[in-house]
């Protein structure tokens, strides 16, 4: 099981992005709203707050928490793909990024992209640690999602 997770991980790697939460993260509520006061959009204010509310929701394993941060400029990834493709790629993003504890090491200055912002975050899992490169996009209604978090370099964080 451990081999096709890993397999599969490397082949959605490239692709990583974030959505859907019977919580929704700091900042997520505002606008139109669905059943439960969760924030149809997803998303957050910020850049920052969009990757710390997304690595939070991976400690806790909540899918559904990712699922309402992870999206592109065109909004959350859950209306852009299949519930199943949706699902076997939060279960491969939930592994690899899985930790103990996570800081902000740097926002990347050299990020070019027009409504994107790079963060390189340090990821702690017991003993181990990795840094990695998780990018925020400035999506609909003004919105920031988690559209990608490098974690070819994080299969020692899947267990």
């Amino acid at each position: 099981m451990r081999k096709i997770l890993i397999a599969v991980a490397l082949l959605g790697a490239s692709a990583c992005t974030s959505t859907s939460s019977s919580k929704a993260p700091p900042g997520a509520v505002i606008g139109p709203t669905a059943a439960g006061g969760i924030n149809v959009a997803g998303g957050t204010d910020s850049p920052r707050a969009a990757v710390d509310g997304f690595l939070a929701a991976v400690k806790k394993q909540d899918l559904q928490g990712m699922s309402m941060l992870w999206g592109t400029e065109k909004g959350l990834a859950r209306d852009q793909m299949s519930r199943d493709e949706l699902e076997k790629r939060l279960v491969i993003m939930q592994c690899s990024l899985n930790h103990d504890s996570w800081k902000i090491v740097s926002g990347l200055d050299g990020t070019t992209r027009v409504n994107e912002q790079d963060f390189r975050v340090e990821l702690q899992q017991k003993n181990l640690k990795e840094q990695t490169i998780v990018t925020a996009v400035k999506g609909v209604s003004g919105r920031w999602y988690v559209r990608n978090a490098e974690i070819t370099n994080l299969t020692s964080f899947c267990r």
